[in-house]
């Protein structure tokens, strides 16, 4: 008999709550350890949201998160160097 589970910890989910991320189910205390922050704003990146990811920067893939450090410009669809100041 095969039981719904949490993708990550294998935990049966009888009646919890849960999320899905990528088509697949996971219990609500993996989900938040898996997880990703915006570098940017430091809310969450929802699993139905866009992201950009760089090394281990997250950021929302929008105009208003995805920006130049320096002239604010966006970087969405454009070439970018990283730096540590």
């Amino acid at each position: 008999m095969n039981h719904f589970c949490c993708s990550n910890c294998k935990e049966r989910m009888n009646g919890e709550h849960y999320d899905i991320h990528e088509s697949q189910p996971f219990c609500l205390n993996c989900y938040e350890r898996e997880t990703n922050y915006c570098d940017t704003c430091g809310e969450r990146i929802e699993t139905n949201q866009l992201q950009k990811v760089h090394e281990s920067q997250h950021w929302h893939a929008t105009d208003a998160y995805f920006y130049c450090y320096i002239c604010h410009i966006s970087l969405n669809n454009r070439h970018f160097f990283s730096t540590l100041w």
